[in-house]
């Protein structure tokens, strides 16, 4: 989705257009539940969570400023959703802090022209949970290190090799 297009969509959102909300979330969806599923590692707080977002974005519409990256906007909003989440479950442990993203999503990913699903279908569980942090949620690779308890090594090396994986399926499917 182009920005223009979001921005289209907020609109229609602000207006209590339903099918605005529906266009955002049939884009957005499966990327941001990734995100929180790799940060949560439990299913059904991601469902939640998802769902909460797209609540979330109906009522913050009006809070958009346009022309601005809106993929970064839109997964800023679930990196604070999600660190709230945290926050509230672990009140007596101390929350992980959750750092400001580099930079939104990548605008073609390396899994350009596969399902998501289909393209990390070949990855083992902790190398897909780095990806989905690291491309879709932003996160640099040592917080991935910190919140995978994995040595930051091993983190970029399974991160490597991981978009070397998507990048040879990607090749084989087109």
């Amino acid at each position: 989705m182009t920005n223009q297009e979001f921005e289209t969509n907020l609109l229609k959102i602000q207006a209590g257009d339903r099918d605005g909300l529906e266009e955002v979330y049939r884009a957005y969806a499966g990327a941001v539940y990734a995100v929180f599923l790799a940060l949560l590692k439990n299913a059904s707080d991601a469902e939640d969570l998802t769902a909460d977002l797209f609540v979330r974005l109906w009522e913050k519409a009006g809070s958009y400023r346009t022309g601005g990256p809106h993929k970064q906007w839109l997964f800023t909003m679930a990196r604070n959703l999600g660190r709230d989440y945290l926050r509230r479950k672990n009140r007596e442990e101390p929350v992980p802090q959750i750092p400001e993203p580099t930079a939104g999503p990548p605008a073609a990913p390396p899994w350009e022209g596969l399902e998501y699903d289909d393209a990390l279908a070949g990855l083992d569980e902790t190398s897909r949970r780095i990806v989905t942090l690291k491309l879709l949620g932003g996160f640099p690779l040592r917080e991935i290190a910190r919140i995978t308890g994995l040595p930051m090594g091993t983190t970029a090396w399974k991160y490597r090799n991981a978009l070397q994986t998507l990048k040879e399926a990607a090749h084989h499917e087109s």
